[in-house]
């Protein structure tokens, strides 16, 4: 008979567990690596604070910091691309619950500061039209809301193209809330502009106050039609979706290749992890060489009926329709449904004839403006149409 062994030896001690580090010193270790000019180390560190602290918001605060300061000193594809991955790390702190009032305040102030350069001009030249403005401001920040009205109106006056003058006409009406003459106003200057989202976001704001989320719903749909890469009008639709019980759903473009550009602008793709399968190997870095500028396309005798190439857009657009024909054809062949998720919604988008929509609303850079607007006025509704019908966002 086998001795009895004291349960205190049956039970396998647990693994010791380190204690994570103060999110303060990670984090100024970070800062040290970054000066140093060690972004790989840094973003590490940052990684290390993210696992340790999750609720936090300040390590993706600080990556987002990054992403900018690089998508600031690069041009083209490269640019876009961080200063989307800097709007992901400021999405996660606007969503973070956890996040302090002031922490989403000014996530929706940098997302107005990373998307700036691509707004409209809504300012003015004429020197009494300014000066009628900054006293307009003074009284606005004395909350002196008759004398700031009547101010932006004479700036106005002197000049009716000045649309942040129209706009903050509204918010002199706004301050009484659920004045119909602030929505008045705002819709005045949304329309006057519709490419400045700031006016279609005060204009769902006041709306929803006025207790009105489906006019919200379209006035921001509305300022997605006319600035489909503006981060900030995305997450305040989806946020109002929620509230009306129909939730946006993300669609994640994390493909396995990280691409990175060199001083000269060429393109790299490193894996992040094994990518295998048809996907992997065949359509992402074929894919990803032809939308981020790694693949030149010239045509000099393009066939009768051929799609043209002459635009970012178009080009994107070709790349596009050229994997997905490719992916439908291995499906077909094989009976094998994509794994990738942003993949296979998107063949869907090309089955359903809403591919062009697709890339338009989900894959927009500024540089598309001239086909965005063309096919707007050939496709009238048909981008808030899309968001309706699949209710996907980037």
């Amino acid at each position: 008979m086998l001795p009895l062994i004291p349960a205190a030896i049956l039970m396998a001690a647990p693994p010791a567990q380190e204690t994570p580090r103060p999110l303060a010193t990670v984090c100024d270790e970070a800062v040290a690596r970054f000066k140093a000019g060690s972004l790989d180390e840094g973003m590490k560190l940052l990684d290390e604070a993210q696992k340790a602290h999750p609720r936090s918001a300040k390590p993706h605060w600080m990556r987002a910091q990054v992403h900018l300061a690089i998508a600031g000193r690069a041009k083209g594809h490269a640019a876009a691309w961080y200063r989307r991955l800097a709007d992901d790390e400021l999405e996660t702190v606007y969503w973070n619950p956890d996040s302090t009032r002031d922490e989403k305040a000014n996530v929706q102030v940098l997302l107005d500061e990373v998307h700036g350069a691509d707004y409209p001009d809504v300012s003015t030249k004429d020197p009494e039209a300014i000066k009628a403005f900054q006293e307009a401001e003074t009284h606005y920040g004395a909350r002196e809301f008759p004398k700031a009205r009547a101010a932006y109106a004479r700036a106005l006056e002197r000049d009716p193209g000045f649309i942040l003058a129209m706009l903050y006409i509204g918010d002199t009406y706004h301050a009484n809330i659920g004045d119909p003459e602030a929505m008045a106003w705002y819709r005045k200057a949304a329309e006057a502009r519709p490419t400045y989202p700031k006016a279609w976001r005060f204009l769902s704001d006041a709306c929803i106050e006025a207790g009105q989320p489906e006019k919200a719903e379209e006035a921001l749909m509305a300022g997605l039609a006319g600035h489909p890469g503006n981060r900030l009008l995305w997450l305040k639709l989806a946020g109002l979706r929620d509230q009306m019980r129909r939730p946006m759903k993300k669609l994640d473009f994390a493909p396995p290749l990280v691409p990175d550009w060199n001083a000269k602008g060429q393109l790299t793709l490193a894996a992040t992890h094994a990518f295998v399968g048809f996907e992997g190997q065949t359509i992402w870095p074929v894919l990803l060489a032809g939308i981020l500028g790694g693949a030149t396309v010239e045509v000099k005798d393009p066939a009768k009926g051929a799609p043209p190439m002459d635009t970012p857009f178009q080009k994107e657009l070709l790349f596009w329709t050229l994997a997905m024909e490719t992916l439908q054809k291995h499906v077909e062949e094989t009976h094998e449904q994509p794994q990738d998720r942003f993949l296979a919604q998107f063949l869907r988008f090309k089955q359903d004839g809403k591919l062009e929509a697709a890339v338009l609303l989900l894959r927009y850079q500024e540089a598309f403006r001239p086909d965005l607007e063309a096919w707007k006025k050939a496709h009238p509704g048909a981008l808030q149409a899309f968001i309706r019908e699949y209710g996907y966002r980037p």
